[in-house]
């Protein structure tokens, strides 16, 4: 073998021994840098369709949901005007009459909830016409059958003379029979008479329960939404200021199988 061979093959086994050398990431970078523009385009191509194509396979686009838009914008404000306007004419029917609103509230809370005209009666009566302008049967609370009162219970009096009847015949030792003279003769005891029962005092509603049962009479519901409180009326989606169900906040679509619940409040409030 010649001595140029033995020669090339030294510097290729030391070529090769340098390349081994090297790292995968500095190779590559070395072979871009030493790459014509030309080639450095046609690998960036291609690490982009192989990317674009990893990408589609891994990573799902995110849906951006369409916000759904208002079918009630003039409910709320057409739903207050009518509730306040069949307010002020049951109040008129007993005689208060006042321009002004916080006048007119004031006068209304004076005459008091069995007035037949606070602001609980007037939703019932605005509800009740409003369904009917509708041609729909207004919701009537059928009231419950009274339930048959229980047995009365053994009188007191009564209880505590069986005891002491009954622990007096253990102590006491056993007397003998009277005669037929002696029982003939005794005088019969009278039953003592019943003690009359008082009736236990009915408790009183808060101003709560009564606010809870008005709106449940109109078929309304308590909603929690997304850290917000209020009444929701399912008859036209509206959606009412909580507890006091006094000024229509918006409005609020309940839940389904093929979209979550939305409210949407009005621009006024």
């Amino acid at each position: 073998m010649s001595s140029s061979l033995l020669a090339r093959l030294a510097a290729l086994e030391a070529e090769v021994a340098t390349l081994r050398e090297v790292q995968p990431l500095e190779s590559f970078t070395a072979s871009l840098k030493a790459a014509s523009p030309e080639e450095v385009k046609a690998w960036m191509e291609i690490c982009s369709e192989v990317a674009g194509d990893y990408m589609a396979k891994g990573v799902k686009p995110k849906v951006v949901k369409e916000k759904k838009a208002t079918t009630n914008e003039t409910g709320p404000a057409e739903w207050n005007a009518f509730k306040n306007a069949v307010w002020r004419e049951m109040a008129a029917d007993h005689g208060i009459v006042c321009e002004d609103a916080d006048e007119f509230k004031k006068a209304v809370k004076a005459a008091g909830k069995d007035s037949g005209f606070s602001y609980q009666d007037a939703m019932k009566e605005a509800s009740r016409r409003k369904a009917q302008m509708e041609g729909k049967d207004p919701k009537v609370k059928v009231a419950k059958e009274p339930k048959e009162k229980a047995k009365a219970k053994t009188d007191l009096a009564e209880l505590k003379a069986k005891v002491a009847a009954a622990t007096a015949a253990k102590v006491a030792p056993a007397a003998a029979p009277p005669s037929p003279k002696a029982a003939a003769a005794a005088p019969k005891v009278a039953k003592a008479a019943a003690a009359p029962k008082v009736a236990a005092a009915a408790p009183v509603p808060t101003e709560l329960e009564l606010q809870l049962a008005a709106a449940a009479e109109m078929g309304w519901v308590v909603v929690k939404h997304e850290g917000e409180t209020f009444f929701h009326d399912p008859n036209g989606d509206l959606a009412f200021s909580y507890p006091d169900g006094d000024v229509q906040i918006g409005t609020y679509t309940a839940a389904t199988a093929f979209a979550d619940a939305e409210f949407i409040r009005s621009e006024d409030e």
